[in-house]
């Protein structure tokens, strides 16, 4: 089966980690005996953006779509393929902006992808503002079924919503597709209350190889936390945690990885906390050295506002590591009594109390048994039958209709 791919959000020089999960998990499906192909839609993305707020980029922009406004193909692999295509975009609410500035660069692609490899059996996009409009309009054109894979998150976003509604154009993309799926059981309800369909559960998935059990038994105990410096991290509730216990720190440490725009604020609050000495900034953390960050730690810990699912908690236990969350939507499907605690969004007490009651009873979870769990629920292969299926039953349906 050959898949073709749009993706909203997807990794570029600029913005590395946007859409990196997308990418990861396609190219894992591609390795599967269930494909032929899977031919990724790209056209810049964060490159030629001109965000409202800082226009000065767009010279930059500019720059990049001159350089690279002539279609290649290139081979990540004999089965994934991308397909580069630069267009200029900005947002909807501008004159002339929105996902009507992509369809003819994705359009084209798509041709592209005809012409090289004689069939398209399916379109799946990610995300579904511009991606799922896009395939939509695609799918109309050349009768080819279309699913949109959810991940946004709030749901939808706010420029998606315009007087209290989700905007038509997005809302028709999830009701005329031929399926929709959503990445946990708490983003699934969200879409189903505002209309936008009733989506399958297909619960994003990770190279579980690449993460594996590790004893440490070195002193201090490390709490590791792994995400984009902002405030819907909840690190500042984490802050304040710390500041509650304020463990000794020969035997507590923590670190925290990541950049991004609230890192320098960040810092600076563990300092009028007083608690710069109990913890290690790590900054950014390339895709590849975060498997071996995960066995220098003794639990992981992130206290999000917000999670539609949370990948980053899959490669936690995945590496047999308990985890410290909070009630935010994903987290809910991901942690239970074997691999963690769930505690309430923002209550740096309870979060505080949870993680000295899991230093404490640290003996009391298992990596064999954190891992066991997440094989049986989450592991790459059940995720990947399970899209496969789901492919199948789209197509089998649309070659009934005709």
């Amino acid at each position: 089966m050959n898949v073709f791919l749009i993706p909203s959000w997807y990794p570029s020089a600029s913005s590395p980690s946007a859409g990196i999960f997308t990418k990861e998990q396609l190219f894992l499906y591609s390795q599967s005996s269930y494909c032929e192909k899977v031919i990724v839609s790209l056209w810049g993305h964060a490159e030629t953006e001109v965000p409202i707020r800082t226009p000065w980029r767009l010279v930059k922009a500019l720059c990049w779509w001159m350089k690279n406004r002539k279609p290649y193909l290139h081979y990540v692999s004999p089965y994934y393929v991308e397909i580069r295509n630069a267009a200029l975009h900005w947002s909807h609410r501008l004159p002339w902006g929105g996902w009507a500035q992509l369809y003819a660069t994705n359009r084209e692609n798509f041709l592209i992808a005809l012409k090289t490899f004689e069939k398209i059996d399916i379109i799946h996009a990610h995300v579904g503002y511009p991606a799922g409009v896009i395939a939509q309009k695609l799918s109309e054109e050349f009768d080819v079924p279309y699913v949109i894979t959810e991940h946004m998150g709030p749901f939808p976003f706010r420029s998606l919503v315009k007087r209290g509604e989700v905007i038509p154009t997005l809302k028709q993309a999830y009701t005329s597709a031929d399926g929709v799926v959503a990445v946990s059981p708490y983003l699934a309800r969200s879409m189903a209350e505002k209309g936008c369909g009733f989506p399958v559960i297909i619960p994003n998935f990770i190279d579980e190889e690449s993460f594996q059990p590790h004893t440490r038994t070195d002193k201090p105990f490390v709490f590791l936390t792994l995400c984009t410096m902002n405030e819907q991290k909840g690190v500042r509730c984490l802050l304040q945690a710390i500041r509650y216990w304020s463990p000794a720190g020969r035997e507590v440490r923590f670190l925290i990885a990541g950049d991004g725009p609230e890192l320098e604020s960040f810092k600076e609050e563990a300092n009028q906390l007083g608690i710069a000495a109990l913890i290690c900034w790590l900054g950014h953390v390339k895709r590849e050295d975060v498997p071996s960050l995960f066995t220098q730690a003794n639990v992981f810990v992130l206290p999000s506002y917000l999670e539609t699912f949370g990948v980053v908690y899959l490669e936690a236990i995945a590496s047999g590591l308990p985890v410290v969350a909070t009630r935010c939507g994903g987290p809910e499907s991901i942690v239970n009594e074997i691999n963690g605690l769930l505690v309430d969004v923002g209550d740096a007490r309870e979060l505080s109390g949870a993680l000295q009651s899991i230093f404490l009873n640290y003996a009391s979870f298992h990596q064999e048994d954190i891992r066991r769990d997440f094989e049986a629920r989450f592991s790459k292969e059940n995720a990947i039958k399970k899209l496969a299926d789901f492919y199948e039953g789209v197509v089998g349906k649309a070659k009934l209709k005709t």
